[in-house]
């Protein structure tokens, strides 16, 4: 019988996002620009997801820790 394991949710979207990271060439991006990857990408994120979403960017250091100005 398979072991089922309480999985990141987010783990293939961080995935990617450091992927564009690399390509880009940046050390981190904005809050802005998450969302307008997820929209390019057309993966929708619940508005509690999406808190969840930022702070486990934060904490993979893929998003800046600071308000977008």
């Amino acid at each position: 019988m398979a072991k089922i394991t309480n999985k990141n949710p987010y783990a293939s979207v961080i995935r990617s996002l450091k992927r564009e990271l690399n390509k880009q060439g940046k050390m981190f991006f904005s809050q802005e620009e998450v969302f307008a990857f997820l929209d390019k990408k057309k993966i929708l994120v619940s508005e509690e997801g999406a808190d969840e979403l930022l702070d486990q960017l934060i904490s993979e250091s893929v998003l800046m820790d600071k308000a977008d100005e």
